[in-house]
């Protein structure tokens, strides 16, 4: 840690934001990244990422390379690695400017889709005497993250929602079979009555399900609803198709729900 001079009053903010987008272009801070998504097909093979500085003031850059994994809540998980590689790592781009990085892959296609992130972080510029003197730095530290997917040897396609009720929580389980990715748009969840009609439509947003990955949700009914569903249908939208499955609601299903 530095020990920063009493005569300074130094306010210093570091905020680290990771922007994964659908389409179009990947926008942190005062910079851009284009494309927001990298295909390799082969080892060997290369792509490039255009980096593009949109402020005022020279700015420099870093790009890391993680295995992309995930947990069945979604949540990240980074690994560093050599199986792709990114040239430059370290670069500096004037205002207005661009710059391309290349990105090739070092192994060539597996049984399943491999699935990483490289992500571009805004580093701080070396401070000057003047800087260093000023009376308040802010320092803002942006990032963004870019899937790169690697095809598999073979593509098959294969999903399977699963769905159950227990005290009133309606539980589901998005099974990605297939060996390559899918990115979920949109779960829908329908509870209907004895007489066909509906109690509770809920959607929930979702992300991508990896080759070979599991995702779980979870809804909380509400009481009535639980009380009067007699049957639940359960959709999952992906890139691949859509996922349905229904089921019938338990008789403890509510049990334990006020």
């Amino acid at each position: 840690m530095h020990t920063l001079p009493s005569r300074m009053s130094t306010s210093i903010c570091l905020c680290a934001l990771a922007v994964v987008l659908s389409g179009g272009d990947a926008v942190a801070g005062n910079f851009q990244v284009q494309p927001t998504r990298l295909d390799l097909a082969r080892r060997g093979a290369t792509t490039e990422l255009t980096v593009s500085n949109r402020g005022h003031l020279a700015a420099r850059f870093e790009a890391k390379i993680f295995v992309w994994k995930q947990d069945e809540q979604g949540v990240m998980q980074l690994e560093p690695t050599k199986e792709i590689v990114v040239y430059p790592t370290l670069f500096t781009i004037e205002p207005g400017a661009k710059r391309s990085v290349r990105v090739a892959a070092t192994s060539g296609p597996a049984a399943a889709e491999r699935s990483y992130r490289i992500f571009v972080e805004e580093l701080p510029m070396p401070r000057t005497t003047a800087s260093r003197d000023a009376v308040t730095a802010v320092a803002v530290r942006t990032r963004i993250g870019v899937p790169i997917f690697v095809a598999p040897s073979r593509s098959e396609l294969r999903g399977v929602v699963e769905g159950g009720v227990s005290a009133g929580v309606v539980r589901v389980k998005l099974h990605n079979q297939s060996t390559v990715h899918v990115k979920v748009t949109g779960l829908r969840i329908v509870a209907k009555d004895s007489d066909g009609s509906v109690v509770l439509d809920q959607q929930q947003s979702s992300w991508y399900v990896l080759a070979g990955g599991i995702r779980r949700h979870e809804l909380t009914m509400p009481a009535l609803a639980c009380q009067r569903a007699s049957r639940l249908f359960i959709e999952a939208v992906t890139s691949q198709g859509t996922w349905k499955t229904s089921i019938a609601m338990p008789n403890d299903g509510c049990s334990g729900t006020k």
